[in-house]
């Protein structure tokens, strides 16, 4: 399942009070969603990746170990699409424990 866009992003200003972090957030979205489209992939899956894949920056900021775990917590907890959670946590290969395979983790 993905989110209705709205949902996102009210999900997003629930986790991220850094504007900076969000207009990141928003072009990731909107860069991904061009970048689907151009590759022939889910526009709206790699959109909601890109759109998300900071959720956690503020609760791991004093640890890059952890960043995009937190997020995976959260967004399983939702019932978020498993291929958007893993291409969100594969962003940081570091958290991920393992290097990225498919074009989805690149993204």
């Amino acid at each position: 399942m993905l989110l209705p866009r709205k949902d996102a992003l009210q999900l997003l200003r629930k986790y991220i009070t850094n504007e900076r972090t969000i207009a990141h957030s928003l072009a990731s979205e909107a860069v991904l969603r061009a970048l689907a489209r151009r590759l022939g992939h889910d526009v709206e899956q790699w959109g909601q990746a890109g759109l998300l894949h900071d959720l956690d920056s503020e609760i791991t900021q004093d640890e890059p170990e952890r960043h995009g775990l937190e997020t995976s917590r959260i967004l399983l907890e939702l019932g978020l699409d498993a291929e958007v959670v893993d291409a969100i946590v594969m962003h940081n290969e570091l958290a991920a424990g393992k290097p990225r395979e498919i074009e989805f983790q690149h993204a």
